[in-house]
């Protein structure tokens, strides 16, 4: 999908979905994996995905800039923006790599 064009990717409501539920199953996936590492700590009981992130960095697991944006990208998760998503898939897919 990265390879689509603006205009043709917002004009056609399959390739928002599709992206958009393809992101929120990432996003998911970044967050039960940070659950997953910090439940370890028994000293760590983050109450919120942010704090999961936050805990993450902390323990030098990601850096601060990975952790703002997989915070941002946790906030996302209920936008249904058709814009932000296609400037995700451009720009912010190597943070799942990461």
């Amino acid at each position: 999908m990265k390879d689509i064009d603006r205009t043709l990717f917002i004009s056609n409501y399959r390739n928002y979905f599709s992206a958009q539920r393809m992101l929120e199953i990432a996003i998911n996936i970044c967050i039960d994996i940070g659950s997953h590492i910090i439940s370890l700590d028994e000293e760590q009981n983050p109450e919120t995905y942010s704090d999961i992130m936050d805990a993450l960095m902390k323990k030098e697991i990601i850096s601060a800039e990975l952790k703002e944006n997989l915070i941002k990208m946790v906030r996302f998760r209920n936008l249904l923006d058709n814009y932000i998503i296609f400037d995700i898939i451009q720009n912010n897919l190597e943070d799942f790599n990461d």
